[in-house]
């Protein structure tokens, strides 16, 4: 077996580590301290317990020699050379390991060189995912499931709808010489119902599709898209007076049609709920806030009583009457799922009467 061949660390000595024996002894999770040949001077409690080893067998043995042959692994042989070379931790790295009487466990380590009196040595410290990573793939599972699902009932709800949306279109244009005012107006309202579960069912195929849809991540001109998207919201600026105004957009590592659908769904939004105010006023653009870039998109309409803010990113959640402003309680629902994916997050802040901005982040994708 070949050990590491740098400088000695030098070992632990009981009188100068006793405070540390006392730490580690306390710690749950199964614990080693290791020298330079990574020969193991210490294991915790929960480390003997974990592999039903006993003391005498583990320490002063090296790590690559218990277990038959668990540790014995090149990979990790090379990050603890350079923990021990350059104090290079490393984390996360993922073995699977044979535990007495339970069976295979997943585990995650982690290790870093210490000193602590004069004494340096490496902490190599084990963490049973086994439970969490199971769990992880039913909830993965079972989202799945729930989303193929919700895209069935969404579908097979399309064909009653158009029945029911275009038989009441042909009592309108063919039989409306024989309806009553009221029956007209009953007829009205049964088709903007059917319009609006229209709406519904298009919002929750798009929620479902967006759950199973793959990203595309890439350089965007951010600008640009959100150019294109004023440009496609034109109509609703007709008989208004609305100053759009574009501050600080980079490009930005995004899916492109993810990103354009945040912001139509945004911007949409403030050019709806500014409806009201005499001169409306959005303002997308961008800011470092503690290193990190944070998106907005805010305006000076009705803005919301922030008490209520928890339920504005829920599925169906609306905080605004439908008789005064259309929608369906899906688009800041898509809006979050977005940018959860691109691994940000999103918040809003308002004041009743005075505006809502809205603000997310997109960080970097990792290798």
């Amino acid at each position: 077996m070949t050990s590491v061949t740098h400088s000695p660390l030098r070992p632990l000595d009981p009188d100068g580590v006793g405070l540390f024996e006392a730490i580690v002894a306390t710690v749950r999770e199964p614990l080693l301290a290791l020298d330079s040949h990574l020969d193991i001077r210490l294991a915790n409690r929960a480390f003997h317990e974990f592999f039903g080893a006993a003391a005498d067998r583990v320490e002063g043995a090296n790590l690559f020699e218990i277990g038959d042959g668990l540790w014995d692994i090149p990979p990790l042989l090379a990050l603890l050379e350079q923990v021990v070379s350059s104090r290079t931790p490393f984390e996360d790295y993922a073995v699977e390991a044979m535990r007495p009487g339970v069976g295979t466990r997943s585990l995650l380590l982690n290790a870093r060189l210490l000193d602590m009196d004069g004494h340096a040595f490496i902490l190599l410290a084990l963490e049973d995912v086994t439970e969490r990573d199971g769990l992880e793939r039913l909830v993965s599972e079972r989202t799945a499931e729930l989303e193929a699902f919700n895209y069935s009932v969404s579908h097979d709800l399309r064909a009653p709808l158009r029945a029911l949306n275009g038989f009441s279109r042909a009592l309108i244009e063919d039989c409306s010489d024989e309806l009553s005012d009221e029956g007209q107006r009953y007829l009205g309202l049964i088709r903007s119902n059917a319009n609006q579960m229209g709406a519904l069912i298009d919002g929750l195929l798009a929620f479902s599709r967006l759950g199973r849809q793959g990203m595309v991540r890439g350089p965007v001109d951010v600008r640009r898209v959100v150019g294109e998207v004023v440009r496609e919201l034109e109509p609703e600026l007709e008989d208004r007076t609305v100053e759009i105004v574009l501050g600080d957009l980079p490009p930005v590592d995004a899916d492109p049609v993810l990103l354009r659908q945040v912001y139509a769904n945004l911007i949409g939004n403030a050019l709806k709920f500014t409806r009201g105010t005499a001169s409306a006023r959005i303002e997308v653009g961008s800011r470092i806030v503690g290193g990190e870039r944070v998106w907005s998109v805010g305006d000076n309409g009705v803005g919301f009583d922030m008490a209520f803010a928890g339920k504005l990113f829920q599925t169906f959640q609306r905080l605004h009457r439908s008789d005064d402003y259309e929608g369906t309680g899906i688009g800041l629902a898509l809006v979050r799922l977005i940018v959860q994916r691109h691994g940000g997050e999103i918040s809003a802040d308002a004041v009743e009467g005075r505006g809502a901005t809205f603000s997310f982040t997109l960080p970097e994708e990792r290798e």
